[in-house]
This record gives structure tokens, C-alpha cells and sequence, in this order.
């Protein structure tokens, strides 16, 4: 049966020192492993919260079934291709739309509180743009999706990925290729330790239950408790 609509997941298998190593620097490597974990498990009860199909998209050939005994058989899994972040994320929609998909979006692993309601917005903003973005406050984004006849990987093409310009280059990549897109409201992904402790003040706020929040209170912020 052909999927209508995906939501896909960047990821990377749990290994110390490969994941949040920005954060690591303020945290230790084991804790920024556990606190990946916990962001990658919230993100995707977000996703599946929505109703729609999720993909779990593996960075690393080797790590496949790491991440299916991690997160279990209820996902599917798929592995990212390509040589930078701009190709995998190209391979990812290709691949999504070359099995029938109409519409897909990609999510990463560092946005542990994004709201539901934002993923709804993006599929409701492909059923008349070709495109949906939406801004991180550091310069990138949190989120990208296409609706299959819209695809154009030239979107991804020559970008400075991991500089404060990829979203602008983005957006001028879609403008230059005549699609139509819609830009949601920014959110903040978390890179660094300062990222950390804005997570924590909005989590805290919400009265959030989830596993982030438990992590960051039991092992990170104790002393604010």
C-alpha cells in the first residue's frame, strides 16, 4: 500500500563521542549520549503522535539494527545515502517519492520539544505550496518537506551546511527553482549547553513529561530542582 504522507527522522546509532558532540563539550560525552536519546525518543513520540507514517533515517551502514534494538520494531527504518548532509536529505525525499509518496517531511534529532501541531502545519502547508521550511534560530532549519511533484534536489545543492546562512541559501535555492513554499514559525534546535539550559526554562514552563525533561532535572539541572 502506497503511503501518502511521511514523516522522516534523521538519526544516528547511540555511540558516545559521535552524537552531540557540541553539547558533550559542556556536558561530558556520556551524558550528551544519554540526553541524544532522549531527544531522538521524544521527537519521534511527537511524530507519531501526529497519526502519520515515521521513518527512522540511520546516518551510519553499520548501525541499523543498533538503532531497531534501541527503538524497536515499530518504526521503520531506512539508511541516509549520500556523501554530505545535502545529498542524504535529497536521497531521503527521492526515495520517499520514487515509493509513491505525495507528501514528506524531514525532522532532525536536536528538537526534542517541537509541538505536534508544527508537524501538522507543515503537510497542511504542502496541500498548496510546493515547499515548507521552517527556520532554526542559529540560521538553519528544523524541518523541510516537499510534495512530490514540487522535489527539486537543487534545493540542496551547494549549501554551507553548519553556517548561520543555510536557511537563507535555502529559501533562495527554492525561490531560484519557482517553488512555491511556506516558511513556519522558528524554532530552537540544541547544539550547545546554552541551547541545553533554554530547552530545560521552556520544558520546566510547559510542565513537559517527557523524557528530555526527566534527564535534564535528574542528571543535568539538579541543583535547579
Amino acid at each position: 500500500m502506497t503511503i501518502e504522507r511521511v514523516i522522516q527522522v534523521f538519526m544516528r546509532a547511540p555511540r558516545a563521542g559521535r552524537v552531540k558532540t557540541r553539547l558533550a563539550a559542556g556536558v561530558g560525552g556520556a551524558l550528551a549520549l544519554e540526553l541524544y536519546m532522549a531527544f531522538v525518543e521524544d521527537i519521534l513520540s511527537t511524530c507519531r503522535s501526529t497519526g502519520y507514517p515515521v521513518r527512522g533515517m540511520v546516518a551510519e551502514a553499520d548501525g541499523l539494527e543498533e538503532v531497531r534494538s534501541w527503538l524497536g520494531d515499530g518504526l521503520s527504518y531506512g539508511l541516509q545515502e549520500g556523501d554530505d548532509l545535502g545529498e542524504r536529505m535529497s536521497n531521503a525525499f527521492r526515495g520517499q517519492f520514487e515509493e509513491g509518496c505525495r507528501q514528506a517531511l524531514l525532522v532532525g534529532s536536536d528538537i526534542p520539544d517541537l509541538p505536534a501541531d508544527a508537524i501538522r502545519e507543515g503537510f497542511h502547508a504542502l496541500e498548496s505550496n510546493d515547499a515548507v521550511i521552517g527556520p532554526s534560530r542559529d540560521g538553519g532549519y528544523y524541518v523541510i518537506g516537499f510534495r512530490s511533484e514540487g522535489f527539486r534536489s537543487a534545493v540542496f545543492e551547494g549549501i554551507e551546511w553548519s553556517t548561520p546562512s543555510v536557511f537563507s541559501q535555502t529559501c533562495r535555492l527554492m525561490a531560484e527553482n519557482r517553488l512555491s513554499y511556506k516558511v513556519l514559525n522558528s524554532w530552537d534546535d540544541v547544539d550547545t549547553f546554552d541551547d541545553l539550559q533554554r530547552l530545560f526554562e521552556r520544558l520546566t514552563t510547559a510542565d513537559s513529561a517527557s523524557r528530555t525533561l526527566a534527564t535534564c532535572r535528574n542528571k543535568v539541572f539538579r541543583e535547579n530542582r
